[in-house]
């Protein structure tokens, strides 16, 4: 398979949702206003600009409803697993009780995650195709991203990881106060993989970028082509403390 179709394929799923999520979220109500403003008083940027800020509230109250809900396709119901709180969630609520207010915040940050899992394909073991560039830290020494026959046994990307309020810190602790050294994952890397026959890319880079205020800046971006709904992201963060 093409490497340059692996981009155009997963970009061809990816920016409609992506486009959609935001178009359907409180995000949509900046777009609204824009076009407002553009294009003056219409009647459907006034239904978009309420359907925007309506959606994800309808959707929560909704939700004891399952895939009943017209509007489960809002909401990310992988915030739990098994009945309890997944991993990430817990780590992302740091003590504090879910509330409409947290539902809210947090089917915000991962909106529209039901109906994106939806497009995902078929999970399998990874194998590296050809890593055109790896240069690692992890615990201050070098990453290998493969086993002897180019199995990638983990999912390494490049990026901080954080100690919380509670002195938590882990693989799924996303924000913090401080950069947890333990967890984070710090160079470049950029490879072509393989799950069964079919391509995938990944590449992600974190390094620091300079000061302000004092405060070290850290540079982080994620772009993963890949069976799953796949991810583009780009960060610059600090350290609270």
């Amino acid at each position: 398979m093409s490497k340059t179709w692996v981009h155009i394929r997963f970009l061809l799923k990816y920016i409609p949702l992506q486009l959609f999520g935001v178009m359907v979220n409180i995000y949509g109500l900046a777009f609204a206003l824009f076009f407002w403003a553009v294009l003056g008083y219409h009647n459907f940027i006034f239904v978009w600009t309420l359907a925007s800020v309506m959606f994800l509230p309808i959707s929560i109250i909704l939700n004891g409803w399952g895939k009943l809900n017209p509007l489960w396709f809002m909401l990310d119901d992988s915030r739990y697993e098994g009945g309890l709180k997944a991993e990430d969630y817990a780590n992302w609520l740091d003590g504090r009780q879910e509330t409409f207010i947290t539902l809210w915040l947090w089917h915000n940050r991962n909106r529209i995650y039901n109906l994106a899992s939806l497009f995902k394909g078929k999970d399998g073991m990874e194998y590296a195709v050809q890593i055109k560039k790896n240069t690692l830290i992890f615990r201050d020494h070098p990453l290998e991203l493969t086993d002897d026959v180019g199995f990638m046994k983990y999912d390494n990307f490049a990026g901080l990881k954080w100690i919380n309020s509670k002195g938590e810190e882990g693989w799924q602790v996303w924000s913090g106060d401080l950069i947890s050294n333990d967890y984070s994952i710090f160079g470049t890397m950029e490879l072509y993989h393989r799950i069964e026959t079919t391509l995938y890319y990944k590449y992600s880079t974190c390094r620091k970028i300079g000061t302000l205020f004092y405060k070290e800046l850290w540079m982080t971006i994620k772009y993963d082509a890949n069976q799953g709904i796949g991810a583009i992201h780009f960060k610059i963060q600090w350290e609270k403390d």
